[in-house]
């Protein structure tokens, strides 16, 4: 089922100065999705331009036929924009709690076609004839020294693929970690992003990848179940790398760890390479479970930087906590969180006399997106 929409149409900003009716229709977008667009859209820009113009192009072609509709709405639809699929409603004039008549962009999902349907879950790695092959473990527990969560996706086809993610981390690791640590395997938890933010909402039969227990809830297990391994008091420690939208699902791992009553993984060490969650939250949950921390290896993406301004308190009270270098990136941060703080109380103006909406019109949503990028925009 789609995801309710989390703000009313009249809490949306215009999406560029080409779709405020000067020529077709309006199209509005829900200001909350600078996150995926950041992180689907912005950081790719030969195909976000194209998926950006393919957004604005709804103003001539919103119900077309190249657009699939909700069966149970007949004003929402959907379209894939090249590397993204777009969720809208198309709303006639008088619609309550909107501006009218117009498009309003709701969703943005990251475009994924089945591929071969590789399982999420767990997996082990081994160095094998000069690559780094994945096979599915045999249990729920780590028995590796370096454990990963992680998933490459191939934008070409639209897929993630389990073989290209083993090869891609085996040599991120290689050339990243002590060889004594990593030796000729690791353990894999494969985690594409339809199983930590159910990407896969909308998807044609054909198309939809659904596999249960392998989101943060079998995460948590696998995390719990490894710790039960040591039964008195080891040194032994099991060192996770976690890349981009894995720290998500750690994140979420480790909340559902605490609801099951659990106070203690203490085996379990995590580093984060280009994190697309807020570290300092996460940081705050592994503290509490009694894990340790050791680096945060990159922040090179916008999408993996904005999670970190858009809560920038918790980011450096989490750096702060843990004795790591904060000061530097406190100064690179601040600029934007600031930023994005005026953008809410402006956004709030908005809201508060929508039928004003066209005082607003330069006030629009790719205008904010080029803001943000610019001050995040640090080498």
């Amino acid at each position: 089922m789609q995801k309710e929409v989390s703000r009313r149409f009249d809490e949306y900003l215009f999406l560029s100065d080409k779709t405020v009716g000067n020529d077709g229709r309006r199209v509005f977008i829900n200001p909350d999705l600078l996150a995926p667009f950041l992180e689907f859209v912005r950081e790719d820009s030969l195909r976000g331009q194209k998926s950006l113009s393919n957004m604005i192009g709804l103003k001539n072609s919103a119900a077309g036929l190249t657009s699939q509709s909700n069966q149970n709405s007949a004003s929402q639809h959907r379209l894939d924009c090249g590397g993204v699929i777009v969720t809208y409603s198309v709303l006639q004039a008088g619609s309550p709690n909107s501006y009218g008549e117009g498009v309003y962009i709701s969703q943005i999902q990251q475009a994924l076609n089945a591929g071969e349907k590789h399982a999420p879950g767990l997996h082990k790695v081994q160095y094998r004839s000069g690559t780094w092959m994945p096979f599915k473990s045999p249990d729920n527990t780590i028995q590796d020294t370096v454990a990963t969560v992680g998933a490459e996706y191939e934008a070409e086809s639209q897929t993630y693929d389990l073989r290209n993610t083993a090869e891609t981390i085996g040599e991120f690791l290689a050339k990243n970690i002590k060889g004594s640590d990593l030796g000729t395997e690791f353990s894999l938890y494969f985690s594409p992003t339809y199983i930590i933010d159910d990407m896969g909402t909308w998807k044609t039969p054909e198309q939809k990848i659904e596999f249960k227990n392998s989101g943060s809830s079998d995460l948590a297990d696998v995390l719990i179940d490894t710790q039960k391994q040591y039964w008195a008091d080891s040194d032994k420690k099991h060192l996770w790398y976690v890349f981009d939208h894995g720290a998500k699902l750690l994140d979420g791992a480790l909340m559902k760890v605490k609801e099951k009553g659990i106070t203690s993984l203490s085996q379990h060490e995590f580093n984060f390479v280009n994190p697309r969650a807020n570290v300092g939250t996460i940081l705050s949950n592994i503290e509490k479970l009694q894990s340790t921390f050791k680096k945060t290896f990159s922040l090179d993406g916008f999408g993996s930087r904005y999670h970190q301004a858009a809560n920038i308190n918790d980011t450096i009270s989490g750096l702060q906590a843990h004795d790591k270098s904060w000061t530097k990136l406190e100064s690179h941060l601040r600029p934007c969180s600031e930023l994005l703080s005026r953008a809410e109380k402006l956004q709030a103006e908005i809201a508060s006399n929508p039928q004003n909406i066209m005082n607003y019109k330069n006030l629009t949503f790719t205008n904010l997106i080029y803001k943000v990028t610019s001050q995040l925009n640090w080498q």
